[in-house]
């Protein structure tokens, strides 16, 4: 491609800057590979990472999109060899689904990376330099305490997401109502355990249908017995999906989420 097929290629496929695409100049790669915190390659695909995945294009001028190029002449890695210094430089960075793919332009010779960059592994924020760092607008900053949380609170993979349990969540947190309706379905479900379920108080009948442990709210309570106005608790939303149970009098008697 020349340098204007090239250039329309760029904004067909990574049409915008943004959380999931990056445009740097990065000329030399000798110093902006992994040796400038905040600014080189390595914090780039931190941020990205740290985010939803997303592409790193080196060699194109922020903004303006013209084509520089990179000098890999003093850098002594090419594309293939630069995955694994990725790898060695962004601690917790996955290899599954980086890539480094280069382009030459035909009618100026110029050499342009694009870096593909998966996203972060669940409850593992992606460090360049010893920090996390994410994208906020136009600036490349270190992770704030609220991403930071967001991933760290994410499910592992095979994960039973509804019993982990709710930070700050109690039984007060918990709508009365929905507990009843609960124990009504519970013992239509169980009806030799009738007698001993009038005898239980809330938080005894929570444990032992498993919807707290040990006293403690699952996402289970919260998602089918939470107070509406407690579902912040619940962030970051796994489940969008609402349902609500009514009685004869068409009053709700328990959501999920």
């Amino acid at each position: 491609m020349t340098e204007k097929e090239f250039q329309k290629y760029i904004l067909n496929h990574f049409p915008q800057e943004n959380e999931s695409c990056e445009w740097k100049e990065f000329k030399n790669l000798k110093n902006m590979f992994a040796n400038s915190p905040k600014d080189d390659v390595v914090s780039y695909v931190s941020a990205i990472a740290n985010m939803e995945g997303g592409s790193l294009v080196v060699g194109v001028k922020d903004k303006s999109l013209e084509i520089v190029g990179i000098d890999l002449s003093n850098y002594g890695v090419d594309a293939a060899s630069a995955k694994l210094r990725l790898l060695e430089k962004c601690v917790n960075l996955s290899s599954e689904g980086l890539c480094v793919s280069e382009y030459i332009t035909e009618d100026s010779r110029k050499t342009v990376w694009v870096i593909t960059i998966p996203k972060h592994l669940p409850r593992r924020p992606v460090l360049a330099h010893g920090k996390a760092w994410q994208r906020i607008n136009d600036s490349l900053v270190e992770m704030t305490e609220e991403r930071r949380k967001s991933i760290l609170s994410e499910p592992m993979v095979g994960e039973d997401w509804s019993i982990g349990i709710v930070e700050g969540a109690t039984i007060e947190h918990l709508s009365a109502q929905a507990i009843a309706k609960a124990k009504e379905l519970f013992v239509k479900r169980n009806p030799k355990k009738a007698d001993d379920v009038n005898q239980w108080n809330d938080s005894t009948f929570l444990n032992k249908a498993k919807l707290t442990i040990d006293g403690k709210v699952t996402r289970t309570a919260m998602v089918l017995l939470g107070k509406e106005e407690y579902d912040y608790l619940l962030n970051p939303y796994v489940a969008k999906i609402r349902w609500v149970l009514k009685g004869k009098d068409n009053n709700p008697l328990a959501e999920l989420i």
